[in-house]
C-alpha cells in the first residue's frame, strides 16, 4: 500500500511540476513578443519622425555614402 501512495504523489508532483514549467514557459514567450512588438512600434516611430522632417533611412544613407 505505501508505495502505491509514494508513487501516486510522485507522480502527482511531477505533473505539477511540468505545468509549472509550462506556465513559465508560454510567460516567458508573451513576454517576448510583447518587447518584439515595442521594438516595432518603436522602429517604425522613428522612420515616420525622420521621413516628417525630410531626411528617412534613404537620406542618411545618401549622407552616409557621401562622407
Amino acid at each position: 500500500m505505501r508505495m502505491r501512495e509514494t508513487d501516486r504523489q510522485r507522480k502527482i508532483e511531477k505533473k505539477k511540476k511540468e505545468s509549472e514549467e509550462r506556465k513559465e514557459e508560454r510567460e516567458r514567450e508573451r513576454v517576448g513578443s510583447r518587447v518584439n512588438e515595442l521594438k516595432k512600434k518603436r522602429y517604425k516611430q522613428t522612420i515616420k519622425r525622420l521621413n516628417e522632417r525630410g531626411n528617412g533611412r534613404e537620406g542618411r544613407m545618401i549622407s552616409n555614402k557621401t562622407t
